[in-house]
C-alpha cells in the first residue's frame, strides 16, 4: 500500500519472485477493498505519509478488521519516534526509504515465519482443547504405562484419587489428564498446595466460613470444594496437610459435605477430589 505507484509495482516484483502472491494498493480505499475481498492476506506494507488517510489510520483500520494481519510501517522518515509510535499502534515492524531490496525481502521472510509459527501454536492449542491430556505424555517405560493406564480407567469413573511420587514426576499434569479425561472436564479444575497455606487459615480456605466466625470475617465466603462445584479439586502435598482438618476432609469424600467454619450446617459439595504426596 503507497501512493507510490512505480514504487509499488517495484515491491510487488521483488515479493513475487520470492513466490508471494502480492496485491497493490494506491490509496487507503484500495486496500481496505482489498482486505474485504481478500480475507486470508497475513502480511501489508503501509506507507506513512499518504494523502487523505495516513499509515497509522490504515493500520488500526486494518486491524480492526483483522487483528492477527502482521503490519510493517514503510517510511521516509526514520525516527525513533515515529518506529515507536507504529508499533505502538500495533505494527510488527517498519522499513526506511530508500529501500535496501534485499533487507526488505531478509525482513518479509521472517514476519511470514513467525506468522506461519502463530498458525501452527493456534493448531496445537485446538488440538490441546480437543483431545484428552492423556494424548500429550510422552513414555518410555513399561511402568509409566501402567500408571496411565490405571489413571485412564480412573478418569471414567468419580473415585478419588491418590497420586504418589517424587517431586517433579509430573503429578499435577496427570491430574490435569485425569481431569480432562472425566465427565468433569467442563467444570473447573482447583489446584490446592496443601503445605503452602497458612496453618490457621486451612480450613476457612477449603471449606469457606460464615459471617462473624473470626475477625475480619465480614460475609459468608465460600471455600475452595464449593468454588469448584461440578469440576475436580487437587490438593497437592496432602500429607503437609494439619491432621484435624484431614480428618474433616475424609467426611467430605464419605458425605460428600463440608461444613464452613463459624457455620452450624452442612452444605452438600459436587467435586472429585485427587491427592497427591511425595
Amino acid at each position: 500500500m503507497d501512493d507510490d505507484a512505480s514504487l509499488a509495482a517495484t515491491l510487488q516484483e521483488v515479493l513475487s519472485r520470492e513466490g508471494y502472491r502480492v496485491e497493490v494498493a494506491l490509496s487507503a480505499a484500495e486496500a481496505l477493498a482489498i482486505q474485504a475481498a481478500n480475507p486470508d492476506i497475513t502480511l501489508a506494507l503501509v506507507d506513512l505519509i499518504m494523502p487523505l488517510t495516513g499509515g497509522l489510520e490504515l493500520t488500526d483500520e486494518l486491524h480492526r478488521r483483522n487483528a492477527d494481519l502482521a503490519v510493517v510501517i514503510m517510511t521516509g522518515y526514520g525516527t525513533i519516534e515515529t518506529a515507536v509510535d507504529a508499533i505502538k499502534r500495533g505494527a510488527e515492524d517498519y522499513i526506511t526509504k530508500p529501500f535496501d531490496y534485499e533487507a526488505v525481502r531478509k525482513k518479509v521472510a521472517r514476519l511470514m515465519e513467525v506468522v506461519e509459527l502463530r498458525e501452527r501454536v493456534a493448531q496445537l492449542e485446538t488440538n490441546l482443547e480437543r483431545h484428552p491430556s492423556f494424548e500429550n505424555f510422552v513414555s518410555v517405560s513399561p511402568s509409566i504405562e501402567r500408571v496411565l493406564e490405571r489413571a485412564r480407567l480412573a478418569a471414567g469413573t468419580d473415585a478419588s484419587v491418590l497420586i504418589v511420587g517424587e517431586t517433579g514426576t509430573g503429578k499435577e499434569m496427570l491430574a490435569h489428564a485425569i481431569h480432562a479425561a472425566s465427565v468433569r472436564s467442563r467444570r473447573p479444575f482447583v489446584a490446592v498446595n496443601s503445605g503452602a497455606l497458612p496453618r490457621e487459615l486451612v480450613e476457612s480456605e477449603l471449606f469457606g466460613f460464615r459471617r462473624g466466625a473470626f475477625t475480619g470475617a465480614y460475609a459468608d465466603a465460600p471455600g475452595i470444594f464449593s468454588a469448584a462445584t461440578g469440576g475436580t479439586v487437587f490438593l497437592d502435598e496432602i500429607g503437609e496437610m494439619p491432621k484435624d482438618v484431614q480428618v474433616k476432609l475424609l467426611r467430605v469424600l464419605q458425605e460428600h459435605e463440608v461444613r464452613p467454619v463459624g457455620g452450624t450446617k452442612s452444605v452438600p459439595v459436587d467435586v472429585r477430589v485427587i491427592s497427591a504426596t511425595k
